[in-house]
């Protein structure tokens, strides 16, 4: 993995109780996801690449512990003020291993973004991840969601 500096997933900043429910805090991030903030023309080509890259280096970190996202969007991709990006929201992450059990098929994801092999509900790998990377590639490139 590239060293940027910086740790490129969110980390917790705590939770809450809510009656019985827990409620994770995240990390705040100002300026809000690049889902926020692609549309933006005034954004510097640079910062869109910077975000990019440091969104990169968190799924190689993931894919080093042997765990995929399932569910990368622009959505949950957190920035600071300076495009610093954090990736967050692992909810639908999983076990590299526990991906190959026909007990993980279902739909993980937001359609846009999805693999084909997870639309097709067929066994999938941390792949899924360089797909969904490259959807939002293509949303930070375009200012739209791919396939919409």
């Amino acid at each position: 993995m590239r060293d940027h500096g910086l740790w490129p997933m969110a980390t917790l900043s705590g939770y809450i109780h809510c009656g019985h429910v827990r409620r994770i805090c995240p990390p705040v991030c100002s300026f809000g996801a690049v889902g926020d903030r692609v549309s933006d023309q005034a954004v510097p080509r640079s910062a869109r690449k910077r975000a990019a890259l440091l969104s990169l280096s968190a799924l190689q970190a993931l894919h080093g512990c042997g765990c995929a996202h399932r569910d990368l969007k622009p959505a949950n991709i957190l920035l600071d003020n300076n495009w610093v990006a954090k990736v967050a929201d692992f909810g639908a992450s999983a076990n590299v291993a526990e991906l190959a059990s026909s007990n993980n098929m279902g739909l993980h994801g937001t359609p846009p973004y999805m693999a084909p092999e997870v639309v097709r509900q067929e066994t999938h790998s941390r792949k899924v991840d360089a797909w969904s990377f490259g959807c939002v590639l293509a949303h930070m490139g375009t200012g739209q969601p791919p396939y919409v």
